[in-house]
């Protein structure tokens, strides 16, 4: 009588043990299959797919910026686009300094990492893994700048005459979006103050 075959972590292949960190949903049925317990006309073939894909963000700018991109069960080159145009070929970035791609392949892992997030990356980005003809959403990076102080125009003092009338005008510049200013007297909003952007 043929000894029954058992299914032990030790015989397992690196790609099985490393299943459920990739997102496997079956793994006793992925281990039968590792071991050789399944035929080849009942396994289940793992096709390359996203497991994660870059999401939209806003950050503040000079903040690190970090886009995620995980394809699972793929080991072809991975890039990113920029407004559709390819960044460079896997994780040669060499035009882009302040530009990254941090890699963990067994996890499949190729994250975007933008260091000191600048106006000039206001923009989509699109994760592509050629080799299985797989594209990921697009995601759109805003960057954000703070406006500058605001500044009362003819201030900080203005000296009028009894009965006679002034324009104030209060300006801040800078702002991505523009800052919406609001007059306050006394600590109390002002109603009917123009506002322009």
């Amino acid at each position: 009588k043929t000894p029954r075959k058992r299914c032990s972590r030790a015989n397992l292949p690196r790609w099985f043990t490393l299943g459920r960190r990739v997102g496997v949903s079956h793994p006793a049925k992925l281990c039968a299959l590792a071991c050789g317990f399944v035929s080849a006309s009942t396994s289940r073939v793992w096709t390359a797919r996203f497991s994660q894909e870059p999401a939209d963000q806003s950050v503040v700018r000079g903040q690190r910026v970090i886009l995620s991109c995980v394809v699972f069960n793929y080991s072809g080159i991975v890039q990113w686009t920029k407004d559709g145009l390819a960044l460079g070929i896997g994780e040669d970035l060499r035009a882009w300094p302040r530009y990254r791609v941090l890699r963990v392949q067994e996890l499949g892992q190729y994250n975007l990492e933008i260091l000191s997030a600048d106006l000039s990356d206001d923009s989509l980005y699109e994760c592509q893994a050629p080799d299985a003809a797989l594209r990921s959403r697009r995601a759109k990076l805003t960057v954000l700048i703070p406006p500058d102080n605001p500044v009362i125009d003819g201030g900080p003092e203005v000296l009028l005459n009894a009965g006679e009338s002034y324009n104030l005008s209060c300006v801040s510049r800078g702002a991505k979006p523009p800052s919406v200013v609001e007059w306050l007297k006394d600590g109390l909003p002002v109603e009917g103050a123009a506002s322009t952007t």
